[in-house]
């Protein structure tokens, strides 16, 4: 499960239980809610595929191969 954390300047961040148990936080900016949400659900995705072995949804796969560079760090869910 992943969250959204609000913080006061109007900016998001989504913290994460990665598969090797920490929590890493991945910064948005400022973003919309329904933008943190949407890329909240992607997080989730991959983070239960590489927990149970599975591929990620199609929606989930044409998501990842457009992301910035700076936001598709393989680390962050390894």
């Amino acid at each position: 499960m992943a969250s959204i954390i609000r913080e006061p300047n109007g900016r998001k961040t989504i913290q994460f239980v990665a598969t090797d148990g920490k929590r890493p936080k991945i910064r948005l900016g400022k973003v919309s809610l329904k933008q943190a949400e949407y890329v909240k659900v992607h997080i989730e995705q991959m983070v239960a595929a590489a927990i149970t072995g599975h591929a990620v949804n199609d929606e989930t796969s044409r998501w990842v191969v457009q992301l910035e560079p700076r936001l598709a760090s393989p680390s962050l869910v390894a």
